[in-house]
């Protein structure tokens, strides 16, 4: 029996550009949303990828309640231009969690 086992889904999903950026966090998107920043220079966390991954396995329907992002600060104008935080090697995330009703 050769057979392999079953390709584990990508959770894990870059934020391509401004627009995809807005889209993910706009009031549409009713999923808490973590987002992993970081600078080209140094990378994204890893190490917290088995933990999001065990948690997003607990979930029932975890596509609908939770989504993981990692956004490259250099490509990707998370913050304005003067809030824009200094490069760190330290781990940096966001946590959204957009509800019903609200109006920002």
């Amino acid at each position: 029996n050769n057979r392999m086992p079953p390709k584990l889904k990508e959770i894990f999903l870059p934020v391509r550009d401004e627009e995809h950026w807005k889209e993910v966090t706009s009031h549409s998107n009713r999923r808490v949303t973590l987002v992993d920043l970081f600078y080209p220079w140094f990378g994204r966390c890893d190490a917290l990828d088995e933990a999001f991954r065990g948690l997003y396995m607990t979930l029932e329907d975890p596509d609908k309640k939770i989504q993981y992002l990692h956004a490259d600060l250099s490509k990707v104008p998370v913050f304005p231009e003067a809030e824009q935080p200094k490069p760190t090697a330290k781990p940096r995330f966001l946590i959204y969690l957009v509800r019903a009703g609200f109006k920002g």
